[in-house]
């Protein structure tokens, strides 16, 4: 079962971390293991203890600097994040990784021409052609009402994917009708199970105001533990599953 696969990986993981911090406890990537599975339990408040222990060990270490600014970012919490990226920037200014981080930080912030310009750099300058960069990338221009460029970008997505559903979201945030609800996130839904990463999945559900399918990819993939709810519920900026709960 897979599920019992990645349990007996993650406890291989922690034996092998725990195994490794006992010989030098000033090793990073142990600490990563840790902190990534204290998220996979949901202990946020255990995760940010591991970040921040590690960063205080060792505050001009760019990794653990971009680790603990991913874990705010998660967590909505851009202002704690956005130094901590200053800092690994300056120590590593063309590492993808932390470009990566930082056209997150920035869609989140809504600076999409600052986004947009960080997003192109990773995928056209430097190679770095990944599901999270080509997505944001994708996103920002539909913010920015360039449609057409995100008709072409669904070419360029970096995993084999049913076009048309990416197509036909572009059409709804364009014209802004889906006389259809049901038939816009159906397909959407059916992707996360073949080859659309849930993220993105959850993100243009919202987006398209489907919040009730929004919410039902969240349960269905958070009860592996490994989908980032705490991050997905503290996008605020545009969103309709936000609003929503704001309201509620």
């Amino acid at each position: 079962m897979p599920g019992a696969d990645l349990d007996e990986a993650v406890e291989k993981a922690l034996l092998a971390a725990g195994r490794a911090l006992a010989l030098d406890p000033d090793l990073i990537e142990p600490r990563s293991v840790l902190a990534i599975n204290a998220q996979r339990q949901g202990d946020w408040i255990g995760s940010r203890q591991i970040f921040e222990a590690a960063h205080e060990r060792d505050p001009d270490n760019p990794t653990i600097s971009l680790w603990l600014a991913e874990h705010y970012r998660y967590l909505g919490m851009i202002e704690l994040s956005k130094p901590l990226l200053a800092t690994a920037r300056k120590a590593e200014p063309n590492s993808p990784p932390i470009l990566t981080e930082m056209a997150m930080n920035l869609y989140f912030q809504g600076q999409l021409g600052e986004g947009a310009r960080v997003t192109d750099r990773l995928w056209f300058d430097l190679g770095h052609q990944t599901p999270s960069v080509w997505a944001t990338r994708w996103f920002i221009a539909m913010e920015q009402g360039e449609f057409g460029a995100a008709r072409v970008w669904v070419g360029e997505a970096p995993f084999e994917a049913d076009r048309s559903v990416l197509l036909a979201f572009v059409d709804r945030m364009e014209t802004g009708e889906a006389p259809d609800q049901a038939a816009l996130a159906r397909p959407i839904q059916k992707a996360i199970q073949e080859w659309l990463p849930p993220w993105a999945a959850y993100h243009m559900l919202d987006l398209a105001g489907l919040s009730d399918s929004a919410l039902q990819t969240l349960d269905d993939e958070a009860r592996d533990g490994m989908f980032e709810e705490s991050f997905i519920l503290s996008f605020a900026r545009g969103s309709t599953l936000w609003n929503r709960q704001g309201r509620a």
